[in-house]
């Protein structure tokens, strides 16, 4: 059996089931007969035609490389040009640990910030991966001279933004290791702004990048940040949206849904349906996506069934499955059709307990219903 095809024949049938998509419909969204699906599956059949990799990966709603787990290989002049910057990128993020000042000219502040901006709010959110491509390792390396400048607090939480924005870019092009160095770099900035609204956001960050090459492992790192003292609503919030994940797709669902209710708790003690802080987009309508996207097999999934994925633009739709939240927290299609689900909650509770009996702790808030929290 080919090794290749074995792993890829692996990952479309994880994906497959974690949708809870039969192989009879999963082939007549991808245009290929079940016996052939069937046969790609087990690994006894290669997938040799990009056509199909691609039409696969769309019947999924993933993206070619959680099909691969390696890069996907440039197809047109933007995608050859993300993948060019790929090599500065990861001198950049292996060459300066935060608080080394590479030798670079820093400009005024207002210009800096405003790249970062355009990063987060347009670069970002458009998936302009070329552009990001550009950007990044260059304005990194402005970013940690400016450390030692009178704006270090700024320029720490600019470099929060930059290296977030390093992980994504990296996993979304498929460039193994280089996401979990970028929250690795998250991390320090975090010790150095010494805050544990950053520790815990970085956690949080570290754990969404393990992503599904080890859901158990996600699950441990995503349910302690959820429990973490001095947290941000958000930051809690979208750590239970991960940890519902990972529950999810190791077939725990009723702890998954435990999760999402955690989420959903929090998501109504935020004002706004969409939380503007770190562009984390976590509220009411992220957690009602994400019910659907999680949800089946839990046992709540139908509140949410009223969502039609199909409405959304391809680009919604092929995400990466372990990175669900970055596409479908800026996406306008997936939020407007959220909003058609809406559902009420309780405001929720901060516990500082240990790590330590994550799941039992989840596990017991499942058996007792919705507690009565108090916000944060």
């Amino acid at each position: 059996m080919d090794h290749e095809a074995a792993l890829i024949g692996q990952r479309v049938r994880e994906i497959r089931a974690w949708r809870k998509m039969s192989v009879t419909v999963t082939a007549e969204l991808a245009g290929i007969t079940k016996g052939y699906l069937s046969l790609i599956e087990r690994g006894q059949r290669a997938v040799t035609k990009r056509t199909t990799l691609e039409a696969l990966a769309q019947a999924l709603r993933v993206s070619p490389t959680d099909l691969l787990g390696k890069p996907y290989a440039p197809h047109d002049a933007a995608s050859d040009e993300a993948h060019a910057g790929i090599p500065e990128l990861t001198a950049v993020l292996s060459g300066w640990r935060v608080g080394e000042i590479p030798d670079v000219k820093v400009r005024e502040w207002g210009a800096i910030q405003a790249d970062v901006d355009q990063l987060n709010a347009v670069l970002r959110a458009n998936a302009d991966y070329a552009a990001q491509s550009r950007l990044v390792p260059a304005l990194t390396k402005e970013l940690l001279a400016a450390v030692n400048t009178s704006h270090r607090v700024k320029a720490l939480i600019g470099l929060m933004c930059t290296y977030k924005a390093a992980a994504y870019l990296a996993h979304d092009l498929g460039v193994q290791g280089l996401p979990t160095l970028a929250a690795e770099r998250m991390r320090q900035v975090a010790e150095e702004l010494d805050d544990p609204v950053w520790l815990s956001y970085a956690a949080y960050q570290r754990a969404q990048v393990v992503s599904g090459n080890n859901r158990p492992r996600q699950y441990e790192l995503a349910a302690a940040v959820a429990d973490m003292p001095g947290a941000r609503v958000e930051t809690r919030g979208l750590a239970n949206l991960t940890a519902a994940l990972a529950a999810a797709t190791t077939g725990r669902h009723d702890l998954a849904h435990t999760h999402l209710a955690e989420a959903a708790n929090l998501a109504e003690t935020i004002e706004a349906d969409v939380s503007p802080w770190m562009n984390t987009n976590f509220g009411r309508e992220n957690t009602n996506i994400w019910k659907v996207s999680v949800g089946p097999g839990t046992r709540r999934w139908r509140e949410g069934r009223g969502t039609r994925f199909a409405d959304a633009p391809d680009q919604c739709l092929q995400e990466p499955a372990g990175a669900v939240l970055d596409r479908l927290r800026t996406c306008p299609a997936d939020r407007q059709a959220a909003q058609r689900t809406r559902s009420g909650g309780d405001p929720a509770r901060r516990t500082d307990r240990p790590a330590e009996g994550a799941e039992q702790r989840f596990r017991a808030r499942g058996r007792g219903g919705p507690a009565d929290h108090g916000a944060t």
